[in-house]
């Protein structure tokens, strides 16, 4: 009896090394001898069970090896499939998928590298990033899969800078300043080393705000009324005729800025009628007493008017004067008794 386990050992390897071989018959004899030794052994009894599959086993398995050798990788797993599903001991079935799913995955690994070279090559760079992500999924850290990337982010942002550095050229060229610095700083944002963008924004920058000065009064003229506005705004048209090579859209912004302070300085001709008993006052210009008619020169602005009687309720008027254009009279007097 103390002999048993050694020739249980014995019989179950000779039986298992047997079914490899595709002895049948010397299988059968050994897993037999083996459950003699010990009827309630589960080696054994699975080992016989085998040998029940064996002959159809070996048959789905020359099959598959023929299936693999044509090349027709669908036909050979399924057939190594279903020799597992008999006898899932089988080792060369299982081997054999995992060696068909490894050379399956190594070439779709090899074609999505392909693919993204051939992608990036015609600089279609959104195939070529989805083709090396395909990639990464097949193996997750290839060194191949990140270089690619790599590369595609770096033609991706050189490309994206050209297209900036067009677009800024192009709204320099039509004198579109403020868009100009817009694009140059774009590109400084995925290359803040860029030199032409930072020589451009050198450029765009003091240009887009000297427009934003004209543009500022020429949208309102109304503010070149106050003589304090007007003092900047010569300030402006001094810089502005400094700017070496002006384009025609900043010349005609500076003439137009030069005709608006010179028409805000021309007085315009205000006739006002009264009463001759109403004191009538403009504020910022003074007091004029009281009278029929008067007639004089205003600059272009807006003013309030005051009537003034004892006995009578004050009256407010508003004037407004606009360059180059004689407002109607004025009729300011005192009616309404208090």
């Amino acid at each position: 009896e103390q002999a048993w386990p050694g020739q249980l050992r014995a019989a179950l390897a000779a039986g298992s090394a047997a079914l490899e071989a595709g002895n049948g018959d010397e299988a059968r004899r050994q897993f037999g001898l083996a459950a003699k030794i010990d009827p309630a052994n589960a080696a054994a009894k699975r080992g016989l069970e085998r040998v029940g599959t064996l002959d159809d086993v070996r048959g789905l398995l020359a099959e598959a090896a023929e299936f693999e050798r044509t090349g027709q990788s669908a036909a050979a797993q399924a057939a190594y499939r279903k020799a597992l599903q008999l006898d899932p001991d089988t080792a060369a079935a299982r081997e054999a998928l995992a060696r068909m799913d490894s050379r399956a995955a190594s070439e779709a690994f090899n074609a999505a590298i392909a693919d993204g070279l051939a992608a990036a090559s015609r600089k279609d760079y959104a195939a070529a990033r989805a083709a090396y992500e395909r990639a990464g999924r097949i193996r997750p850290g290839a060194p191949e899969v990140r270089e690619g990337l790599e590369q595609v982010e770096r033609a991706l942002g050189d490309r994206s800078i050209d297209a900036h550095l067009e677009a800024a050229r192009r709204a320099e060229r039509e004198e579109r300043w403020s868009d100009a610095l817009v694009e140059f700083r774009q590109a400084l944002k995925i290359d803040a080393n860029l030199l032409p963008a930072q020589q451009g924004v050198e450029r765009a920058e003091p240009r887009a705000m000297l427009d934003a000065e004209l543009d500022a009064y020429l949208e309102k003229p109304e503010k070149v009324f106050s003589s304090e506005v007007r003092g900047a705004a010569r300030a402006a048209i001094a810089k502005a005729r400094t700017v070496p090579d002006p384009g025609p859209a900043l010349q005609r912004k500076t003439r137009e800025l030069e005709q608006l302070v010179a028409a805000a300085e021309t007085p315009v001709r205000v006739a006002i009628a009264s009463d001759n008993r109403t004191e009538v006052t403009i504020y910022r210009v003074g007091r004029l007493g009281a009278f029929e008619r008067k007639d004089m020169e205003l600059l272009p602005g807006r003013y309030t008017v005051v009537g003034t009687r004892n006995g009578f309720r004050d009256v407010r008027r508003e004037l407004t004067v606009v360059p180059g254009r004689e407002p109607p009279a004025l009729v300011i007097r005192c009616e309404e008794q208090i």
